[in-house]
């Protein structure tokens, strides 16, 4: 029958995990083959001790150990494996004495576990801020619900950090890793650091001129349109766009000059003047590119 691991590690039943950690720490670095060489007794006790820290170390094992017991937890549910009799540990051991003696590295199989997945938002829900229901499947096939908090002025791409959002593991819950996706919007979209926003307007808005009602992220703003414009002009409104990252973006506007719809022969007479106050024909712009 295996010894118990607590008589291994020299420590109580209820000791704590910074005193089971503090004691397998010391006694490795005593036992250990770098220092020892190819002592066999040395290299027994190097085994035990590895093998109780593995189980009293890990507080989802140590719980099953204390209740079921050294022979049941320790012979059947673990398994340990050393391969040489100097230095002989395998890679998760490795890491863990270089964490011991000094080293930055940890052993991977400790470490929590982040779960990363995309969340696609709808443009508008993008720009205000908006909380989204993330539901995500881990790795090891663990599943969960966490609601995210999507940041005012969110861009495709931009990544969102939920600590201890993730999925369980070892040492407590992971992170979560959420990439925004914005759905797309038909007047709407990014245009480096400033949102752009189409703004259809009349034929006589556009060529006479107007001020009109824009319905902005900080409220109703009143836009001068200035005579004779353009299907495709810009007007850049400073610091008018959304909140992003603490800070207020600038709105680009642009213009639309859409027609009439609908069939009307009314319509049709006052587009015939229009086109009659053409002084030639707006296509002669256009370079040759003829043979």
């Amino acid at each position: 029958m295996a010894r118990d691991y607590y008589d291994v590690l020299g420590i109580q039943r209820g000791a704590s995990d910074r005193e089971i950690k503090r004691a397998y720490r010391k006694l490795v670095k005593k036992l250990h083959p770098d220092r020892n060489g190819d002592d066999p007794e040395c290299l027994a006790r190097f085994k035990e001790v590895s093998e109780a820290y593995e189980v009293l170390g890990d507080p989802e094992r140590r719980p099953l150990y204390d209740q079921f017991g050294s022979t049941d937890v320790g012979a059947q549910s673990f398994s340990f494996d050393f391969d040489g009799a100097v230095g002989g540990v395998n890679a998760g051991f490795q890491m863990n004495f270089e964490e011991i003696f000094g080293g930055r590295r940890k052993r991977a199989r400790r470490k929590k576990r982040d779960t990363t997945l995309s969340v696609q938002v709808g443009m508008i829900d993008a720009l205000k801020g908006c909380e989204q229901k993330v539901s995500y499947q881990s790795e090891s096939g663990r599943t969960g619900t966490v609601r995210v908090t999507i940041p005012p002025g969110s861009k495709s791409g931009d990544n969102i950090r939920v600590r201890n959002g993730g999925a369980p593991g070892q040492r407590g819950d992971g992170d979560l890793r959420v990439t925004v996706e914005v759905v797309p919007h038909p007047n709407l979209r990014w245009e480096g650091e400033a949102v752009v926003m189409d703004l259809p307007l009349t034929c006589l808005e556009a060529y006479r001129g107007a001020r009109v009602s824009v319905d902005a992220p900080g409220g109703t703003i009143r836009v001068k349109i200035p005579p004779g414009s353009r299907t495709g002009q810009k007007l850049r409104l400073r610091e008018k766009g959304p909140m992003r990252r603490g800070k207020r973006v600038d709105l680009m506007l642009r213009l639309c000059v859409e027609l009439p719809t609908g069939s009307d022969e009314a319509v049709a007479k006052a587009l015939e003047a229009v086109e009659a106050a053409y002084c030639e024909c707006p296509r002669k712009k256009l370079p040759n590119l003829g043979d």
